[in-house]
């Protein structure tokens, strides 16, 4: 674990901290059952219509040790089913998110990721890291927000093009 750095403003960047825009609890649209929800700040996709336009910018959101996010989970483990990561965009910081879903699996959670890119644009960076989130969550909801395609999205989505994809499907096609 990393030491609390001395000054609550200023947290040095390194891989076991990730860009935070907020963490918030009971969350029952997010996934199934009743979800801790960890949104990230920063997002290089800017969907048109975006239901979160202030956690874009990466700098409306602050850098957090992942020992304080996993703390926060613990704390409220009992209340919740599992834990969703959106953003923003999450994989727009993925060695981040890797060691946070590492630490998520450790402790047997659920994980839910949202992302405007599909799967298939994730495979094609070749990214470990990406390819360990993959490989290591229960549910991916890909594709970009569109908001004209909003009505009629079912469950979870923000629009009827974003698919939801079991994850233990694709850990058994690789």
């Amino acid at each position: 674990l990393q030491p609390q750095p001395e000054s609550p403003t200023k947290i040095e960047s390194d891989s076991f901290s990730i860009w935070l825009f907020r963490l918030y609890h009971n969350s029952v649209v997010d996934g199934p059952g009743r979800r801790s929800v960890i949104q990230t700040a920063g997002c290089s996709i800017l969907c048109a219509g975006c239901s979160n336009p202030q956690a874009q910018k990466r700098e409306n959101g602050r850098l957090v040790p992942i020992s304080s996010v996993i703390d926060e989970l613990l704390a409220h483990r009992d209340d919740h089913d599992g834990v969703t990561i959106l953003g923003g965009e999450p994989f727009d910081q993925p060695e981040a998110v890797a060691e946070l879903v590492s630490r998520l699996k450790h402790l047997e959670m659920h994980i839910v990721v949202y992302s405007g890119y599909t799967i298939e644009q994730l495979i094609q960076r070749k990214l470990p890291a990406i390819d360990y989130i993959l490989t290591h969550i229960d549910l991916l909801i890909d594709g970009p927000f569109i908001s004209e395609m909003r009505d009629g999205s079912g469950e979870y989505r923000g629009s009827s093009n974003q698919r939801i994809i079991r994850m233990p499907t694709y850990r058994e096609a690789t």
